[in-house]
């Protein structure tokens, strides 16, 4: 007689045929471990010190805390191709229109393996004056005075650089940076939401150039905007293109609250870009969300910069 005994154990026999026919269970590393490229910079902390080329077994990387293996270093010597977005905001002062002979230059020094982008952040969207080329000069030439009308202000400036994001490549084997000229005063929800702790744009932002590698490096220029002479205002905004450099690995460049010169900030970013590596590794993650990256050398008087990490 078929009992419901033997229909039980049948079933289980056929059950634990198939789960012996199966392949391993995934372990949680292999769920987790990813293969990661980033860009760090390497500055001397002290006037003077010069830099070595380093390799990889002079780096160490962390994240969350927990160390990674480090599976290649590209140095300087590399020639690493450079994919780079220049971004000016459509209403900065005229004061930026006398100076771009220096923005001119500072792209025609560039490496020949070079890609340049040049935009303007203007009311509505992007105007993309020349997409990605290798061909510097005509990047030089697309370069024009800005409106500096209020007309031309973008709804917010970190939109725009979310939408410039997008058109970097997702190659990971290359070098991303962009140049922000802007006075990073965001007022899409509001003066009080412009600080930059509270402004989901700013958030987003830093968030999509983390997740693409892209390094920004930010310009300070006031805008035409009748908050430009805001104490509160320039406070937010400049704290805001801080945030938004130093949690991609880049650097904020001002004086005061007026503009005067790109030529010592262009020199500094040269300076920075001769000195980036990228570093490729395998990262492993143990739980979705925010994982905080730290990249360190134990050679002496020396400092990286990198992102913080990424989601």
């Amino acid at each position: 007689m078929w009992t419901w005994q033997s229909r039980w154990a049948g079933w289980w026999g056929i059950f634990l045929v198939l789960a012996l026919s199966l392949p391993g269970p995934v372990t949680m590393a292999q769920e987790s471990e990813a293969i990661k490229t980033i860009t760090v910079t390497v500055l001397p902390r002290k006037e003077g010190v010069k830099v070595p080329l380093l390799t990889k077994g002079d780096f160490s990387l962390r994240l969350d805390g927990q160390r990674q293996e480090i599976l290649s270093v590209k140095t300087p010597r590399d020639s690493v191709p450079l994919y780079l977005a220049l971004l000016i905001q459509d209403d900065v002062t005229a004061r930026v229109s006398n100076d771009l002979d220096a923005l001119r230059a500072f792209i025609r020094r560039l490496p020949s393996n070079a890609q340049v982008m040049v935009a303007y952040a203007r009311a509505g969207t992007n105007e993309i004056r020349q997409p990605f080329t290798t061909d510097l000069e005509r990047a030089a030439k697309s370069l024009r005075a800005p409106n500096s009308t209020e007309a031309a202000a973008p709804g917010s400036p970190y939109q725009a650089v979310i939408e410039l994001l997008k058109k970097f490549p997702d190659e990971s084997d290359v070098r991303k940076v962009m140049i922000f000229v802007s006075d990073g005063l965001d007022l899409y929800y509001g003066l009080r939401d412009s600080d930059p702790t509270l402004n989901l744009n700013l958030q987003r932002a830093i968030n999509k150039a983390q997740q693409k590698n892209v390094v920004i490096y930010a310009i300070y220029a006031p805008t035409v905007e009748p908050m430009a002479g805001n104490i509160l205002a320039v406070g937010n905004g400049q704290s805001s293109l801080v945030r938004l450099s130093v949690e991609t690995g880049g650097e904020a460049f001002f004086s005061g609250r007026t503009f005067v010169s790109f030529q010592p900030y262009l020199r500094e970013i040269e300076r920075r870009l001769a000195h980036q590596y990228l570093i490729t590794y395998r990262a492993t993650r143990t739980a979705p969300g925010f994982h905080r990256l730290r990249v360190m050398t134990e050679l002496p008087d020396l400092r990286v910069y990198v992102k913080e990490g990424e989601r």
